[in-house]
């Protein structure tokens, strides 16, 4: 991927979202089916106090029924927005059912 040229960020964070949810969390979620989502930077103003650095909205927030993530464009770290990004794919692969605990925890783990 570090060699691929993308036209905005949206492409660059589909590309690290989708090669994240292949080969890290779907590997541990035989249970589950591959969630369809869409990724882009912002958050709402709303989450967490406005704190939020990263967000997964469930399916039915969206009038197609896709999760939508998003992460907040000031991280810099490319490190710390794949990690964003895998904890926010966690929470769309079960439609944000779980919270934090079972089976976010057994996969996050």
């Amino acid at each position: 991927m570090s060699n691929v040229k993308f036209d905005d960020r949206e492409a660059w964070l589909t590309e690290a979202a989708n090669l994240i949810l292949d080969d890290v969390v779907m590997p541990h979620c035989s249970e589950k089916e591959r969630p369809n989502f869409r990724i882009s930077v912002g958050f709402p103003k709303h989450s967490r106090g406005g704190k939020a650095i990263a967000v997964c909205f469930v399916k039915e927030a969206s009038s197609d029924g896709v999760n939508e993530i998003f992460i907040n464009p000031e991280i810099d770290d490319v490190i710390r927005v794949m990690d964003c990004i895998t904890h926010e794919l966690i929470h769309a692969v079960d439609n944000r059912q779980s919270g934090h605990k079972g089976f976010f925890a057994r996969v996050a783990r």
